[in-house]
């Protein structure tokens, strides 16, 4: 059987000097280096998620930002090819209102150089008739 004499209080109290003593310069710090990396991955965790989340409307607000950049760019796009059909309509119509313009004085100046032309063959056709006649008679004409 368990003897219960005075070497028992004597173990117990040397057991308790040592918890306290243990608990003093062991337990504590290590149990407060463990809550403090506990609370510091806690935090980083934390910050991660903050990160992330920032992050996602970063990337999100990128996203809206490029979208209505070729929405712009695409307005442009069609603004600047609308403002050259336009433009290209208006310089043949220039083109064809001169064109109507100048026709009648255009037709005016072949008509007249149509008429010199078929005088000067008529003055060039007694000459030529002479020629042909004299080559093929093989004497002159006069």
């Amino acid at each position: 059987m368990i003897n219960l004499d005075s070497t028992l209080l004597i173990q117990a109290a040397i057991f308790i000097i040592f918890m306290l003593i243990l608990n003093r310069f062991f337990f504590r710090p290590v149990l407060k280096l463990l809550a403090t990396r506990y609370e510091r991955s806690e935090g980083y965790k934390e910050w991660a998620k903050e990160m992330d989340r920032k992050a996602e409307e970063l990337y999100l607000k990128y996203q809206e930002t490029l979208k209505k950049a070729r929405q712009d760019a695409m307005e442009i796009r069609l603004k600047i090819k609308q403002e050259g059909i336009n433009k290209s309509n208006q310089i043949l119509s220039d083109m064809k209102a001169e064109i109507e313009k100048e026709l009648p004085q255009i037709k005016s100046n072949i008509q007249k150089e149509a008429e010199k032309a078929l005088k000067k063959l008529k003055e060039m056709e007694k000459k030529l008739a002479y020629e042909i006649a004299e080559k093929l008679l093989g004497r002159s004409i006069s």
